[in-house]
């Protein structure tokens, strides 16, 4: 009997899409640095935090940490994403 072999690799389904356009001043908005939960995520958004805030005046900096990140979001951590928002820093990467 012959051995079939399969190929793992799957057709890509990613579409290119346009960058979000960018505020020319972010004095005034409203920002939320979400951290990715990974170490040390914590440490880079509070030092970009603190960069940024010494650059401009937010109207509102919030700090989001839904303790896990899975999707879609749990529902026990939705309220504190549904603020409008102008802007989101996230920590990712590994």
């Amino acid at each position: 009997m012959p051995i079939k072999v399969f190929s793992p690799v799957a057709k890509s389904r990613v579409s290119e899409k346009p960058l979000a356009t960018r505020p020319k001043d972010l004095s005034g908005a409203r920002v939320a640095f979400l951290t990715n939960t990974k170490p040390n995520a914590d440490v880079y958004l509070l030092k970009a935090e603190e960069l940024l805030s010494a650059r401009y005046k937010f109207k509102e900096a919030d700090r989001l940490n839904p303790r896990i990140m899975v999707h879609p979001l749990l529902p026990e951590f939705q309220p504190a994403f549904d603020k409008p928002r102008d802007m989101v820093v996230s920590a990712w990467g590994d």
